[in-house]
């Protein structure tokens, strides 16, 4: 127990340090984007193992997104909300310097860039590709920022994120159930509609008109498994950083029960197909879903 109430109280006190000192810390001016269970994860490992890399405090804030009926990993813990930043309807209150202390001091960005030539810190959450308010708040406080999307298979992606949430929150209902509940409406909680979230198209669109095109690097997630190094050279150069060799892992790899039954593939297929072909007039070439 005693352990217990350490940690909380580092934890509480590093947060408070930050947001004291978040007048002196960095902005990132990387983010990585793309639906969950689409590779983010993987490639956060990646690119935290180039030289110029300067860790922010965790992976995935959750922070500059505000999406209806959304259930953060945060909310749960009233402590954490006031130190995260106060919650309301389970976002975070935003606040310029509330986002801020999350990412590191300029000294620290001063001492890798002297040692390496090149220092970035990267804002990895494949919620904020979903949400406009994200795409507001990412245009209103970073100059030229560059952004990672990995797109996946969405019926793959669909049945990965259905199987995380299974095993993770104790859903009971199958993959058909689920979907039947979201297509006809009463499955209304943003993380739970699995079809919904791999719609890609109206979300790039929305980046598209926000910013430059030459300031988006769209992968396809089938290449970050199958050849993850040859990815991560993509995004060095994307970067403008100096190729360097990384360990290739695939993270949060998901354990099925079961794999996912051809007839219900092929109804989840016959709704989004005109869907994929949105995607592939937005992108220019064809992601063979």
């Amino acid at each position: 127990m005693a352990t217990k109430y350490a940690a909380e109280i580092a934890l509480y006190t590093s947060l408070a340090f930050r947001r004291i000192t978040a007048p002196l810390r960095v902005l990132p001016k990387v983010f990585l984007l793309g639906g969950t269970k689409c590779g983010s994860t993987s490639l956060a490992y990646m690119l935290r193992q180039h030289p110029a890399f300067v860790a922010p405090y965790v992976k995935e804030l959750m922070y500059l997104q505000k999406l209806p009926n959304f259930e953060s990993n945060y909310e749960y813990s009233s402590n954490l909300a006031f130190f995260w930043g106060r919650y309301t309807s389970g976002h975070a209150k935003f606040s310029p310097l509330g986002y801020r202390k999350f990412f590191p001091l300029w000294t620290e960005m001063a001492r890798r860039m002297a040692k390496c030539g090149n220092a970035f810190t990267v804002d990895c959450d494949p919620f904020n590709f979903y949400c406009s308010i994200a795409t507001d708040r990412i245009s209103a406080l970073v100059s030229k920022p560059k952004f990672i999307i990995s797109l996946r298979n969405p019926i793959d992606r669909a049945y990965s994120d259905f199987n995380m949430y299974r095993s993770r929150a104790g859903e009971t209902r199958s993959f058909e159930q689920v979907i039947q509940a979201e297509r006809s409406g009463e499955e209304t909680r943003f993380r739970r509609r699995f079809v919904a979230q791999s719609i890609y198209a109206p979300h790039l669109r929305r980046w598209f008109d926000h910013f430059p095109r030459e300031s988006f690097l769209v992968i396809d997630a089938e290449d970050l498994f199958s050849d993850p190094r040859s990815t991560a050279s993509k995004v060095f150069s994307f970067l403008d950083l100096p190729d360097v060799d990384v360990e290739a892992v695939k993270m949060n790899a998901g354990d099925y029960s079961a794999p996912l039954l051809e007839e219900e593939r092929a109804r989840i297929r016959e709704y989004l197909q005109p869907h994929f072909v949105d995607v592939y007039e937005l992108l220019g070439r064809d992601m063979s879903w």
